[in-house]
């Protein structure tokens, strides 16, 4: 419909901007992105575009200095953010070397890896003094198994 929509009329900057979110939703971040910034090459006051371009980059494309480029940008348009505080403190801990976006398809999500607080993960290795105690059969099993929600049992 949006595709439509700007067939109809391309000066309508907020249908690039909804297309943009059809595509992040979609995880298609190089065509959000590019939607994202028709929005704001159409209209210059659809400022939450920036932080929507910077969103993209950072969940769908793990891009750290491009994250940050339109994040500042965003800051800069638009001081009276209420996320202002938050945005900008990702932003710092973005800007430092030691912190990595976990690349995609990590088990360790961004949320995670942002509220960790940039902390590096390392590996420590653990030795168990009673290798042969038969702990390890005890442990909650690693797979889930199916759960049956069959009225007529209960």
């Amino acid at each position: 419909m949006y595709k439509k929509a700007i067939d109809i009329d391309p000066y309508i900057a907020e249908n690039y901007f909804r297309l943009g979110q059809v595509y992040y939703y979609k995880k298609l971040g190089n065509l959000a992105i590019e939607n994202f910034k028709k929005s704001v090459e159409t209209d210059s006051t659809l400022k939450y575009a920036y932080y929507h371009i910077g969103l993209s980059y950072l969940m769908l494309e793990r891009d750290k200095m491009n994250t940050i480029k339109y994040w500042e940008k965003y800051l800069s348009v638009a001081p009276e953010d209420p996320q202002y505080e938050s945005i900008r403190r990702v932003i710092e801990l973005l800007k430092d070397p030691n912190f990595s976006i976990p690349p995609k398809g990590s088990e360790i999500s961004i949320e995670e890896a942002l509220l960790l607080g940039g902390s590096t993960l390392k590996k420590i290795e653990r030795v168990a003094k009673d290798k042969q105690a038969g702990h390890e059969i005890k442990k909650t099993k690693d797979k889930i198994e199916e759960v049956y929600t069959d009225d007529d049992d209960l």
